[in-house]
Formats: C-alpha cells, sequence, structure tokens
C-alpha cells in the first residue's frame, strides 16, 4: 500500500467514516489510477472529470455509484490533498426518483403465511414491522426490545446513528412466541443457517 493511500485512510478513519464507505472510496481511487495507469495525486482535474463521465456514459454505471466515485474524489482532491488546481467542481448527478412497489396486506400476509420455518417468519415479520434495514437485523439485541413501551433500539444503524422504530402489538406477539420457543440469549436472530 503506498504511503498516500495509507494517508489518505487515516484522514478518513479521522472524519469518522465508515469502513464500507472507506472501502469504495480507496477502490474508486485505485479504478481511477489504473484507468489512467498514473497515481492519482498526479492527474489533472479533467482528467477525473472524464474518468466520471466514462463510468456514466461508456460504462453505464448507476446515478448512485457514480455519485460514490465523485464524493470519493472531492474528499480526496478537495479536502485530503487541498490543491486548488485539482479542486472537484462537478455537481454530483440528480439521482431519478422511482417509486417502490408496495404490496398490498394480503400480499404481504401471504409472504409470511408461505415462510414455513418460524425463525425466518419473525425475522421477515420485523423487517417489515418495524422497517429495519438487514445489518441491523442481524445486530439485533434480546434487550433492545422494549415491550413496555412498545419500542425497538436501533444501535449503531445507517450512518452509526442509534434509534427507536415503534413495535406493533402484532410483531411483539410473534416475538414473544419466538421467544418462548428459540431462547435467544444475546442477539435476537442467532444461527448461521436461518
Amino acid at each position: 500500500m503506498s504511503k498516500l493511500r495509507e494517508q489518505f485512510l487515516v484522514f478518513m478513519k479521522f472524519k469518522n467514516l465508515s469502513e464500507r464507505t472507506q472501502e469504495s472510496y480507496t477502490n474508486a481511487l485505485i479504478k481511477l489510477s489504473q484507468y489512467y495507469n498514473t497515481p492519482p495525486e498526479k492527474l489533472s482535474a479533467d482528467q477525473i472529470i472524464n474518468f466520471i463521465d466514462h463510468l456514466s456514459q461508456i460504462k453505464k454505471r448507476t446515478f448512485s455509484t457514480c455519485n460514490v466515485y465523485l464524493s470519493a474524489f472531492k474528499l480526496f482532491y478537495n479536502a485530503f490533498l487541498d490543491k486548488p488546481e485539482l479542486k472537484i467542481t462537478l455537481p454530483h448527478r440528480k439521482t431519478p426518483k422511482v417509486l417502490p412497489v408496495v404490496l398490498s396486506v394480503e400480499e404481504i400476509e401471504a409472504v409470511f403465511e408461505a415462510e414455513t420455518d418460524p425463525r425466518i417468519r419473525t425475522l421477515l415479520m420485523t423487517a417489515y414491522g418495524t422497517g429495519m434495514r438487514v445489518g441491523e437485523l442481524i445486530n439485533l439485541k434480546v434487550s433492545d426490545i422494549d415491550s413496555q413501551r412498545r419500542s425497538v433500539r436501533i444501535q449503531e444503524g445507517k450512518g452509526k446513528k442509534d434509534r427507536y422504530t415503534l413495535l406493533p402489538e402484532r410483531l411483539l406477539n410473534e416475538l414473544r412466541s419466538y421467544y418462548t420457543f428459540y431462547h435467544p440469549v444475546f442477539y435476537l436472530f442467532y444461527g448461521t443457517h436461518m
């Protein structure tokens, strides 16, 4: 690993970026460097902008992927290197807003009924009832469920932020049955073979 990359990793850690973001930004710089076969600190602002255009127009990368690359380059060139001649002023691409497909109550019920494994069904119901992300679900602890207040504490969710979400009555009943049958000790959804 180059000295500059090590310094950039330390910089990102001090900025409190998640490990996943650090990895994405580092990979973006590696791809840029490979594309031109030149160290990133020796590239011009025009080359960087042309690379983003190449990703978008030729490689057909999604808006969000191009924005990750652009964020990586802005952080590296504008904040880390802080060289005015390399300042990246390209705006982020606007992501088209697409409405999600919303299942009807009957369709959601059919999904729950189709799952015969009670562990998986409870996991699906928890995801649906609380709006939790997969990473949040697998880190959910028994102690995060507050049946008195009918809430669920989500620790270090997206952006490493803690938050609370509501605990619907039906989900609470399902979780009680799940707890009685499986007796989880620490993590609510333990085990590797779910």
